[in-house]
């Protein structure tokens, strides 16, 4: 758990972008794993000229917190053994705790590790007061074995939406890579398309989502990966959709048994080759497609390059 190079950039941008830091939450305590330069850099990038951060390497981020203007912090935790304020294990509910209180919460990489998700995020979620921040930083790929979960970006844009009282502001990837290049990622609901990424680098997300509203339940309505609402839709429109009766199977169709009998037998297996090689091409097709989303440069439909320094 902690803020690297990249995880304190996006700080430092919500920060320059008129985030509030008064009161914040961090999901696990959170030790800063940058070095002396590159935390000095980080900060330069986003207009704090000031040699003395780099004592925050290293280090839980509470001082680095207080120095950006926070006022009130609060770790929690399962356990004591990183000295956290709150104690308290998110795979049970928090039952009104801190309710809308906190200006950002953030998870610097905890809530993959814990099993109840659901939970674990109407925790975080409730947290918040509306008008403030979510800011997730968390493994998407490459991770296996990391955690109990490496998230999708449709995770996200899923679950937070308006029916959980959320509007996402940012989904951003980049590779493990100290100062990587960002990118925005496209919300598969926008493109009626998986936005998927075969990369052999570790890779994280940035999530920033925006709390517009409370609500009394979060996840009243449970998310559905957006491509299979599109296609249900599609096809609850459609009279093919209902599922065919007894006696319009193959195998009890008359008019399909009689041209089973009629058809010659080399006809049926010239067709059944057609078949083969129409599925065949179709997987060519399909495997060819998953070596062009990587690296995530090239796939723009995507991932569009996004600089922090640039961007609000």
């Amino acid at each position: 758990m902690g803020l690297d190079t990249n995880g304190t950039r996006a700080l430092l941008w919500l920060r320059k972008n008129g985030a509030s830091l008064d009161r914040v939450a961090c999901l696990g305590r959170q030790m800063i794993n940058a070095g002396p330069a590159s935390l000095a850099n980080a900060f330069r990038d986003f207009g704090i000229a000031d040699d003395n951060v780099t004592k925050f390497a290293k280090c839980y981020c509470e001082g680095m917190l207080h120095f950006l203007g926070a006022k009130k912090i609060r770790s929690f935790d399962a356990s004591d053994y990183e000295q956290a304020t709150d104690i308290h294990d998110f795979n049970l509910a928090l039952e009104g705790k801190y309710r809308d209180y906190f200006d950002i919460v953030i998870d610097g990489g905890t809530l993959e590790h814990i099993f109840n998700i659901q939970i674990a995020f109407a925790n975080a979620m409730q947290m918040i007061r509306p008008g403030g921040l979510y800011l997730g930083l968390t493994p998407t790929n490459n991770f296996c074995g990391h955690g109990f979960y490496q998230f999708s970006p449709e995770f996200y844009f899923r679950v937070f939406t308006s029916d959980n009282g959320f509007q996402i502001e940012h989904v951003i990837a980049f590779e493990d890579i100290p100062e990587a290049p960002w990118f925005r990622v496209t919300d598969p609901d926008t493109i009626n398309e998986r936005v998927i990424l075969c990369n052999s680098m570790p890779t994280y997300l940035i999530v920033v989502a925006r709390k517009l509203e409370s609500k009394d339940r979060y996840f009243a309505i449970v998310p559905q990966q957006s491509d299979y609402v599109a296609t249900w839709s599609r096809k609850s429109a459609t009279p093919s959709a209902v599922a065919p009766s007894c006696a319009s199977q193959d195998d009890s169709s008359p008019i399909r048994a009689l041209i089973r009998l009629l058809a010659p037998k080399a006809l049926r297996r010239y067709y059944g080759e057609i078949q083969g090689r129409r599925a065949s091409e179709r997987f060519r097709r399909e495997q060819e497609a998953i070596k062009l989303q990587s690296p995530m440069h090239r796939i723009t439909k995507f991932f569009t390059p996004f600089d922090p320094r640039e961007q609000s």
